[in-house]
């Protein structure tokens, strides 16, 4: 039987709600409070939807209506704003292992250094590219290329059962070689037309044997996350936008188990 890893530990952090016609600048007062908006007419909810974990357990979260990017310590306390000047949506690494921020509206990635900003660098090993394809209705393969020319393919499989695996993603290999696979699958209970949509991620060694996986990941989120998981040292992060706060879901696959 796979080990399943229950949740570790979560991170709450408090968000203002802001009318809409209120939506564009420093319109909450509290530096430290996240902002949602329930947005216009025909509109979806808007705020916090993308994050990124740092050295030693810091992480940066998006304030797009603020046009800011906050940096929190481990324990999810206020540290400083970063007033950015525009809406951002989700964070990458940059070619020179800097941390980069995309423009919502434009797409460009802009490093996230300069002036009285840290440049701030990540800790993961580089990965040149990776590949996800599905093979079947319960499997796929993740193909990796790393910046040292070595090559290797890890084939996955959906533990789920009756359901169909309808989704691959990689989140990338920590030091030791091990992989990390968010794998979507739906699942129909027969007695209803409604078709349940869940998700989970799965640790493969080096060698492609499957150590473990966590438990169903929360998915009812107010805001939709741009950027919705990372993988940081062996430990899974999730980011959930609900109307009152900004969740961080941690599950540590770095256990015995896993």
């Amino acid at each position: 039987m796979i080990p399943q890893v229950q949740i570790t530990r979560k991170i709450r952090i408090p968000t203002t709600m802001l009318e809409p016609d209120r939506a564009g600048g420093d319109a909450a007062s509290n530096s430290e409070s996240l902002t949602n908006s329930p947005g216009a007419d025909d509109e979806l909810p808007q705020g916090p939807d993308g994050f990124y974990a740092i050295a030693g357990g810091e992480f940066l979260i998006t304030d797009p209506l603020r046009r800011r990017v906050v940096e929190f310590d481990a324990q999810g306390r206020y540290r400083r704003s970063l007033n950015i000047g525009f809406a951002a949506d989700r964070f990458a690494i940059g070619s020179d292992g800097s941390i980069e921020v995309r423009e919502a509206c434009s797409g460009h990635m802009i490093p996230l250094s300069g002036g009285d900003y840290p440049h701030f660098k990540s800790e993961s090993p580089g990965i040149a590219s990776e590949a996800a394809l599905l093979t079947g209705t319960n499997g796929g393969t993740i193909t990796w290329h790393d910046p040292g020319g070595r090559t290797g393919t890890v084939k996955v499989l959906n533990s789920t059962a009756g359901s169909t695996l309808i989704s691959l993603q990689s989140l990338g290999r920590d030091q030791p070689g091990n992989l990390y696979v968010a794998l979507e699958v739906a699942r129909n209970d027969n007695q209803t037309p409604e078709i349940n949509v869940t998700k989970y991620v799965q640790k493969y060694s080096k060698d492609g044997i499957l150590k473990c996986e966590t438990t169903e990941l929360p998915l009812d989120y107010y805001v939709n996350p741009a950027n919705e998981l990372q993988m940081n040292h062996g430990v899974i992060w999730q980011l959930r936008t609900t109307r009152n706060e900004v969740e961080l879901n941690l599950w540590d696959l770095t256990a015995n188990a896993c």
